[in-house]
């Protein structure tokens, strides 16, 4: 009877474990799905792929001939995903 008693309560504590757990991971979803897409900042690498995988040169040379818009976080430069929108839209070639 104990033995059966003990596994109980081992199986209580391990369901009450788990579903905390699951409750924890959907509250983490929610709040992941609740950000807009276009939230924060990219780095250099990620800002080159967004603008179509051009070359770090080339993205360098934007910013500086064609005042592509950055920011400096210390000494790292980041680029906001709203911004480069805007940037391409403005400033890019037409098809």
């Amino acid at each position: 009877m104990n033995e059966a008693r003990s596994k109980l309560v081992e199986l209580a504590v391990n369901a009450a474990i788990s579903d905390e757990k699951i409750k924890e991971a959907l509250e983490t979803i929610k709040g992941e799905e609740t950000k807009p897409a276009d939230d924060g900042f990219m780095s250099v690498k990620e800002a080159m792929k967004f603008l179509g995988g051009i070359s770090r040169p080339h993205l360098w040379k934007c910013r500086r001939e064609r005042a592509l818009p950055s920011h400096m976080v210390g000494e790292r430069v980041v680029f906001s995903r709203k911004e480069l929108s805007g940037w391409v839209l403005k400033n890019g070639k037409k098809n």
